[in-house]
């Protein structure tokens, strides 16, 4: 139950519009192994949260500007281990974090090869296309925030057909447009557990939230106006941490649902809930939920130790040679040491990390 909203800027654009923004709320089980944002040990090239289960990530960004977000797609697992959970392999996670990688490949085929080049975003998503059918269900975006290429590719729904990726910098449908007086910044997209093609309600006011988000920043000061690139660094910093809340709706606070502490739970009313019809309301279908941050105990199917866990936002200079990431965590106290119950939560403070980015040569 992810959420990520994603707005490319227009080639043509002189304001001070970031060129890329993205904004990602990772919904998980409290319980499972999770690091936050970080410089990777074994690809240093690389920052991003890492799922320790399966030691893939849901988003990220690289020094040389390789952007990914992965979402899953909502649907009932198909193929389960012995335990009676789903088992799936590969690993969904691996998609985003091999791109970022970048991982080397030969560009013209030929056998006696002089230099090995990571694969361009259209090139790694075709690849994808190919094994697509290997995966549970999966949203998967990938771009270079250098050249301005991204690419977005599933297997599921409408976005499954042949499995032609579709790269957004030239698709405008499925947008907002972001404009100012008569300059068009460009376009803000977004996708959760759907398609990129579904209206979730979610998507729609996140989408518009990013809109407004870039709106006010490209505001801040006129684009002839020269200013210190110190300067220009921290108001992006500071763009990147208001967004969390902004555009992620992560203010960290939530109120624990005294209902379905334990997933898989039934749902039912005792004389202790008094009626609670908050809970009630809080409990609001994926698909019609207007809110991109889920508090614990508000997931669907009455998982009380599931929801929003981390909230990231990744924003590029307009220059595209400097990337911030901003970044929310909670770390989760559950209720006796069991992963699956309903326990306490604790938000870090925003924490912003700012890198050059060094394209590849």
């Amino acid at each position: 139950m992810c959420v990520a909203f994603l707005f490319l800027k227009a080639r043509g654009d002189a304001s001070r519009a970031p060129a890329v923004v993205l904004c990602v709320n990772r919904d998980e089980a409290f319980g499972r192994p999770t690091l936050p944002s970080h410089w990777w040990e074994d690809a240093p090239d690389v920052f991003a949260g890492r799922d320790l289960e399966a030691m893939g990530t849901w988003c990220g960004v690289s020094r040389t500007g390789r952007v990914a977000v992965l979402t899953n797609y909502t649907e009932e697992p198909t193929e389960k281990n012995d335990a009676g959970n789903a088992a799936y392999r590969p690993s969904r996670g691996a998609l985003a974090a091999d791109f970022l990688r970048g991982s080397p490949e030969a560009r013209d085929g030929g056998e006696n090869l002089q230099k090995l080049h990571p694969p361009s975003p259209t090139t790694y998503a075709a690849r994808v296309a190919k094994t697509r059918d290997a995966y549970a269900g999966f949203n998967l975006i990938v771009g270079d925030c250098v050249t301005g290429e991204f690419v977005y590719v599933g297997n599921r729904g409408d976005a499954a057909g042949d499995g032609s990726p579709v790269r957004l910098v030239d698709d405008q449908s499925h947008t907002k447009t972001v404009t100012h007086k008569d300059d068009l910044h460009g376009v803000a997209r977004g996708v959760s557990n759907a398609t990129l093609a579904t209206p979730w309600p979610k998507v729609v006011a996140g989408a518009a939230r990013l809109t407004d988000a870039v709106v006010a920043y490209a505001r801040g000061s006129n684009p002839g106006q020269e200013r210190e690139e110190t300067d220009e660094n921290r108001d992006l910093a500071a763009f990147a941490t208001d967004a969390l809340r902004a555009v992620l709706q992560n203010d960290g606070t939530w109120r624990p649902s005294r209902r379905g502490a334990r997933a898989g739970d039934d749902e039912k009313k005792t004389d202790d809930d008094d009626d609670d019809d908050d809970d009630d309301d809080e409990r609001i279908p994926l698909a019609t939920n207007p809110s991109a941050f889920v508090a614990p105990g508000a997931a669907p199917r009455l998982r009380g130790a599931y929801g929003t866990r981390c909230s990231t936002v990744v924003a590029v200079r307009a220059d595209r040679k400097v990337a911030v990431v901003a970044e929310r965590t909670l770390a989760w106290s559950a209720e006796g040491g069991d992963p699956g119950a309903l326990g306490s939560g604790v938000w870090s403070a925003p924490a912003a990390t700012s890198f050059e980015i060094a394209p590849r040569r």
